[in-house]
């Protein structure tokens, strides 16, 4: 293993993996849950188990702070597998998770994303009667969650996302694309004028693969969508908000079916180590991808 400080570094470095709910912290430690329990990374070994108070499939994760994660919603994983609406935050720290309040209604296969250090946002999902098209704000401070605007569409287990410093200066945007048998992406300017959904002219050619994964690169101008083998790039500027796809030199060696991409913070110190590492199963390989390359290794 290598270790070094990356310079000039864009997108950071990406973990990819074939399946696995997981979110990588501001502090660079990995906290990746199954139905039960989070386990806690740091380096290539697990650390430490944390129980979950519910135990839940298709939850939305988020960071929260710098240290923890928010999970919420998910499939009842005791028993009857119906949409659950409680929310628990992990701290890597403390080793502890902890209740949260509710969603406003049960959800599962919704999304999530951090605007800001007291916002976050869940985004459609399934609702037990069919996909939501509702959306909810989170506020830390006040620990309460308040009523968001309605998406243009009914969206499930889809893909979001924040552009925190899009090329339209001073932006934030928030971004939706994908979920059953949508093609389409959809934009919330979250910081000018009203909040309205729009939906961009760019289309996919077809749904996004179950499974895909996307990530906000460091500068926070772009994102990168990993779908099956190929590799995406979004942005926004003055005159429009297109995906463009990378080049035929920078995708993954083999096609996968289910892809977790997470972005290692550039203050991080960067390990390299070439040689994947098992945790129930579950292969993880740290890849490294500078401005706008991905040097992917199989795993």
């Amino acid at each position: 293993m290598t270790c070094k400080l990356k310079a000039n570094l864009t997108i950071g470095s990406l973990y990819i993996t074939e399946t696995l709910t997981a979110i990588i912290l501001p502090n660079g430690r990995i906290v990746a849950c199954s139905d039960r329990e989070c386990h806690v990374f740091a380096g290539n070994k697990s650390q430490e188990t944390i129980t979950l108070n519910s135990p839940r499939r298709y939850p939305a994760i988020s960071v929260i702070n710098e240290d923890s994660i928010i999970i919420t919603g998910g499939l009842n994983a005791s028993n009857n597998l119906n949409d659950v609406s409680s929310a628990e935050i992990v701290s890597s720290t403390t080793l502890t998770a902890s209740k949260l309040p509710d969603l406003p209604k049960p959800l599962s296969m919704h999304c999530m994303a951090r605007i800001n250090k007291t916002t976050l946002m869940a985004l459609g999902g399934s609702s037990g009667l069919g996909h939501s098209s509702e959306t909810f704000f989170y506020l830390t401070d006040k620990k309460t969650w308040i009523i968001g605007p309605t998406l243009i569409e009914p969206r499930c287990d889809f893909l979001c996302g924040v552009l925190n410093d899009s090329t339209i200066k001073g932006i934030q945007i928030m971004v939706v694309t994908g979920g059953y048998d949508n093609p389409t992406t959809a934009i919330l300017p979250l910081n000018h004028g009203p909040l309205v959904w729009q939906t961009i002219d760019y289309q996919f050619p077809k749904p996004l693969p179950w499974g895909s994964s996307m990530v906000t690169t460091s500068d926070g101008k772009n994102l990168i969508l990993v779908s099956n083998e190929k590799i995406f790039k979004f942005g926004c500027t003055w005159l429009e908000c297109k995906w463009q796809p990378m080049v035929e030199s920078e995708k993954l060696d083999h096609a996968k079916n289910h892809i977790l991409a997470l972005r290692i913070p550039d203050e991080i110190v960067d390990c390299v180590d070439h040689t994947p590492f098992d945790w129930m199963g579950f292969s993880f390989l740290m890849l490294s991808a500078i401005i706008v390359s991905a040097c992917c290794f199989s795993s």
